[in-house]
C-alpha cells in the first residue's frame, strides 16, 4: 500500500487515477476523495453478440451447421456471467476451431462446475484459455 501511495504523489496537478477492482475495502483504505462505480455485466443477448462478433460465426459458418454453432454459443454465452472479457476470450478460442464437437466440449467443460474458490476466484472462462 505504501508504494502504491508513493507512485500516486507523484502525478501531476488535476490527474486522475483510475482503480478497477472488485475489492471496495482496498479504495477504502486508500482514503482519497474517490467516486465509485458499480459495473454490472452485460445482458445475456449482449454476451451472446459479442461472443459471436469475436467467434466469427457470421464468417466461417453457414447453413444448419451455423444454427448449430448458434445454439451452442448462446448455451455458453450464458455461462459467461456477462463479462466482456470472458466473452472476448471465449469467442477466441471458439473463432480459432469452428467446429461443432469442440464448441460442445467448450460447453461441457468441467471448469464451468468448479465453484470460484477452487479456482482462486478466477473465471472459469479465463481458466479456458489456458
Amino acid at each position: 500500500m505504501g508504494v502504491v501511495w508513493e507512485k500516486l504523489q507523484l502525478g501531476q496537478v488535476g490527474s486522475k487515477i483510475l482503480f478497477i477492482t472488485e475489492n471496495e475495502e482496498f479504495v477504502n483504505n486508500m482514503r482519497l476523495p474517490s467516486t465509485s462505480y458499480h459495473l454490472k455485466g452485460l445482458s445475456h443477448r449482449d454476451c451472446w453478440s459479442l461472443l459471436r462478433q469475436v467467434s466469427n460465426l457470421e464468417a466461417v459458418a453457414s447453413g444448419q451447421t451455423k444454427a448449430q454453432l448458434e445454439e451452442v454459443g448462446m448455451q455458453i454465452a450464458a455461462k459467461l456471467e456477462g463479462l466482456p472479457l470472458a466473452a472476448r476470450v471465449v469467442g477466441s478460442l471458439l473463432c480459432s476451431n469452428v467446429n461443432l464437437n469442440y464448441w460442445r466440449m467448450i460447453l461441457n467443460a468441467d471448469v464451468w462446475k468448479s465453484k470460484p474458490e477452487e479456482l482462486y476466484n478466477i473465471s472459469p472462462a479465463l481458466l479456458l484459455s489456458y
